[in-house]
């Protein structure tokens, strides 16, 4: 192998640097903390509030990221470790041989569950050590050889491969996620609480950053089930259609020909009875009658503190205990979709707390 032969020594850009992180509420603290650190020694950094372009295609501004920054820091914590966003980013950094430093500020994140091209990645829990290792990329002059020229013209091939299939996946991606109609992105858009008599056990419905099936926010719905009281033995969650139609739909729908799906958390410490309850999801036709689905047992031990979901074929949804079809009920004519939970008649079943809901499609 040829002896690689130096060129005269050249004065890069300034050190800028790309944060990959989640976007999720509860680690905006750890990502401005970093923020500020690098302001502190005067490390520029991308700063996606001011430098994404509305409108332009994400791929295009990944790759003027990959372009105007020189290193990545990955901020690892449990949701940007099973973010598709963060693995892109990260991907790409990684393709274009440039420094990636894996930076955990988070106690419940570890690095078993680094992205494959991170496995063999040193990471530190130091925020000082990640702005040292900053300060030494600050060097303003850097020797560069001919070999390392072409170890570049390597890497920006694997970049441009990595970038061409990160284009595929967002071209995909309105396809892919068509058929999720209220995906809670936004707000609640348009689910509400039910307040009629004796159906009052969920209190409220918020925009919930705690925990998400897809993207980053989901329908958070607070919750008081208590067994026996004739207020709070049951309640329902709904979306009235009308007023709130889905992502590319219009009410009433026709959903003789389709299934409906529904995705469900209900977080462990939201338990307090040692009894079972039950969730069924719901629709409502134009004449109010209703078409109440499978009857899902809850425990301690069942669908408790992991997503799963629902589902409901409004034309051929076969009668099993706990469901219900109005006599006249029409597919074809949906106004209502909702969630219902109920105490099974058991008298020390309690509830209370946040319950989420996210990904409803058809």
């Amino acid at each position: 192998m040829p002896t690689p032969t130096p060129i005269p020594s050249r004065r890069l850009r300034p050190l800028k640097v790309f944060i990959s992180h989640s976007q999720q509420e509860k680690d905006r603290a750890r990502y401005e903390r970093l923020c500020n650190a690098l302001d502190v020694i005067k490390v520029d950094h991308w700063d996606p509030k001011s430098e994404i372009e509305i409108g332009s295609p994400i791929r295009k501004q990944l790759r003027k990221a990959v372009q105007a920054c020189s290193v990545c820091v990955y901020l690892a914590t449990k949701s940007s470790l099973v973010s598709s966003w963060c693995h892109a980013e990260v991907g790409a950094f990684w393709g274009a041989g440039k420094l990636t430093i894996v930076y955990f500020d988070d106690p419940d994140a570890t690095e078993k569950d680094l992205p494959p091209e991170l496995q063999d990645t040193s990471w530190t829990r130091d925020l000082t050590r990640v702005i040292n290792a900053l300060k030494k990329e600050k060097s303003p002059v850097r020797r560069i050889t001919r070999w390392g020229r072409n170890n570049r013209f390597f890497a920006a091939t694997i970049l441009s491969t990595i970038l061409l299939t990160i284009s595929v996946i967002y071209m995909m991606e309105p396809f892919i996620s068509a058929g999720i109609r209220y995906d809670f992105e936004n707000d609640e858009m348009g689910w509400i609480a039910q307040d009629t008599p004796g159906n009052h056990a969920f209190r409220y419905t918020f925009h919930a950053t705690e925990r998400s099936k897809t993207g980053s926010y989901s329908l958070g719905a607070n919750i008081k089930l208590v067994g026996g009281d004739a207020e709070l033995d049951q309640g329902e969650i709904y979306v009235n259609i009308l007023q709130s139609p889905p992502r590319g739909a219009k009410a009433p729908l026709d959903l003789s020909n389709n299934q409906v799906h529904l995705w469900v958390n209900i977080p462990e410490d939201v338990v307090v009875g040692d009894k079972i309850g039950g969730i069924q999801l719901f629709l409502k036709d134009s004449m109010w009658k209703s078409l109440y689905g499978r009857y899902v047992t809850l425990s301690p031990k069942a669908k408790i503190n992991d997503w799963f979901v629902l589902t409901l074929l409004p034309a051929k949804e076969p009668l099993q205990p706990g469901s219900h079809r109005d006599v006249g009920f029409n597919p074809k004519e949906i106004i209502v979709i909702g969630l219902r939970i109920d105490a099974c008649g058991e008298m020390n079943c309690i509830y209370e707390g946040d319950i989420f809901v996210d990904s409803v499609y058809w």
